[in-house]
């Protein structure tokens, strides 16, 4: 499911992206930020681009032409099934969502960063409950060498790497190895939000992350593993984890 969040504050559009990746990793949520932006029409747009299900996450006032509850009337117009969020420092104007007809999920107000994040961390998560998308328990990686078939849970999972050998990728986990014939690239497509790429040659289970040596270019995983870090993944991986 894609989310698109419109705020016209540069500083909390940022801030609010960070804290629903972390919601998502969190959460093992079926969710992505598809755009953030802070101008409606770019939201407008992507409805035709994206037709899948959306949450769309609006700022009622946008500073613009039209504000947040205007743009939801148009996204209706094209989307009448998405979800929308209202988040705002105006709770006077929670009497326009019945006006307008928007059928929102959601109007959280913005009387401080703990509540507002919050309640979207709420409003997902129960998004996620209605649509039955919370899979946690079936989260496996699977490995097949032709003799055998080896499931390994997510969450015991540290780092996957590369080998010496050709096309062969080593799993670390708390308390086992395992070496198998893949590639970076298409196990990187086979994992969820938890997983992400800290290296041409690694990457590395966010969940487990003990602490980062951003001078050394290590990552201490909480079994005292280390994992590489370089200076070309740093910034990202720095964005998608809190400690």
């Amino acid at each position: 499911m894609n989310i698109i969040v419109c705020e016209d504050s540069e500083k909390q559009r940022i801030d609010i992206v960070k804290q629903i990746d972390n919601i998502i990793r969190k959460n093992y949520l079926n969710m992505k930020v598809y755009l953030s932006t802070e101008n409606p029409y770019d939201v407008i747009k992507s409805i035709k681009d994206t037709p899948e299900l959306s949450v769309y996450i609006l700022d009622v006032d946008l500073k613009c032409n039209i504000n947040g509850i205007e743009l939801a009337d148009k996204i209706r117009d094209k989307d009448p099934y998405s979800f929308i969020i209202f988040i705002t420092s105006h709770s006077e104007m929670t009497h326009l969502t019945f006006k307008y007809k928007v059928e929102a999920f959601d109007y959280i107000i913005k009387n401080s960063r703990e509540q507002l994040y919050r309640g979207i961390s709420d409003a997902l998560l129960k998004i996620n409950m209605r649509l039955g998308n919370s899979n946690v328990s079936d989260k496996y990686f699977t490995i097949e060498d032709g003799r055998s078939i080896t499931k390994i849970d997510f969450r015991d999972i540290l780092f996957f790497e590369t080998t010496s050998t050709k096309n062969k990728i080593k799993v670390n986990c708390f308390n086992r190895s395992k070496e198998f014939y893949s590639k970076l690239k298409d196990i990187e497509e086979s994992l969820d939000q938890r997983f992400i790429k800290c290296h041409k040659s690694f990457i590395v289970n966010l969940d487990n992350i003990e602490s980062i040596d951003k001078k050394e270019k290590l990552i201490y995983m909480r079994n005292g593993q280390t994992c590489c870090l370089s200076k070309s993944y740093t910034k990202a991986l720095l964005d998608k984890i809190k400690f």
